[in-house]
């Protein structure tokens, strides 16, 4: 397979993992993910999403970028449109709103502890070598 092939190859699998564990995540949870089954769930093998994320905080935290890049593309949006700085600033309050009424568990994971806490956990055992995983 040429590179370019396989490299759109690679990030189309990438954007369906991603897309199925956002799914996955807004029905039922955080605790509702598992990579050999997302990689199920999205038509691939069980193993598919290891060869793109090392574990599963990994995963959620590329879900939790992906989902603060696109609120703020709205709100930028919304801040840069037509009319004075107040309208500006309540089209981009309600464009914050709705992104947290339209996905309100992508939204809680968005801005919550637990991929702080992994991260300082993983990196408190790196530091005393311990090689498993938190």
């Amino acid at each position: 397979m040429p590179v370019a092939q396989n490299h759109r190859h690679t990030m189309h699998h990438e954007a369906i993992l991603l897309a199925e564990a956002e799914d996955i995540i807004s029905g039922g949870g955080l605790p509702q993910l598992s990579l050999r089954e997302l990689g199920r769930e999205a038509g691939l093998s069980r193993v598919a999403a290891y060869h793109y994320f090392p574990d599963a905080t990994a995963l959620v935290s590329r879900v939790s970028e992906t989902n603060l890049d696109r609120l703020t593309e709205r709100v930028d949006a919304a801040l840069v449109g037509p009319g004075d700085m107040e309208s500006r600033f309540l089209v981009a309050l309600h464009a914050y709103v709705n992104f947290a009424v339209e996905k309100p568990c992508i939204f809680r994971l968005m801005f919550s502890d637990v991929l702080i806490r992994h991260t300082l956990m993983r990196d408190i055992m790196v530091r005393n070598g311990d090689a498993r995983k938190p």
